[in-house]
């Protein structure tokens, strides 16, 4: 039975949020799930680099395979001049281009209608915006682990 206080070894870690409280969050949940740094990638800085996410998802899981992508991405990614951008928009494109990784969104809009519609994009799940560091690690696990044990 695989450890189940940590994601299995080679799982990358890919997050993106428009603000830098929830980035550093994910670069907390990385630490306490033992994902080295060259596994872990956090986008949301800029514009550019949310713009060039889905691109980066598909390669990510063409070279490392998409059984082992995670994804956090946050709902409403609009504090960019140049524009905003959806989770729920990038997982519905990540989705058309044949992704079929692990996305949940993380946001503070948990309601049933919001999950629905998390879920109606294709995500796998969601994730709540203002979990300390250790609730999402344990909310990702145990979502991680029943999705898995699900699809075996």
């Amino acid at each position: 039975m695989p450890e189940r206080t940590r994601l299995p070894p080679g799982t990358v870690l890919i997050a993106a949020d428009d603000d830098s409280g929830p980035r550093l969050s994910v670069k907390g949940l990385a630490r306490k799930l033992k994902i080295d740094n060259e596994s872990c990638f956090i986008f949301g800085k800029t514009h550019a680099e949310v713009k060039a996410l889905p691109d980066f998802i598909i390669a990510a899981g063409l070279e490392y395979g998409d059984g082992n992508i995670v994804c956090i991405l946050d709902q409403n990614m609009d504090r960019y001049p140049e524009g905003a951008f959806l989770g729920t928009r990038i997982v519905s494109e990540l989705r058309d281009k044949g992704f079929a990784g692990l996305v949940f969104i993380r946001s503070a809009n948990d309601s049933a209608a919001d999950v629905t519609t998390y879920m109606a994009s294709g995500a796998n799940g969601n994730l709540l915006k203002g979990a300390s560091v250790e609730d999402l690690r344990q909310e990702l696990l145990m979502k991680f682990y029943c999705l898995d044990s699900v699809q075996q």
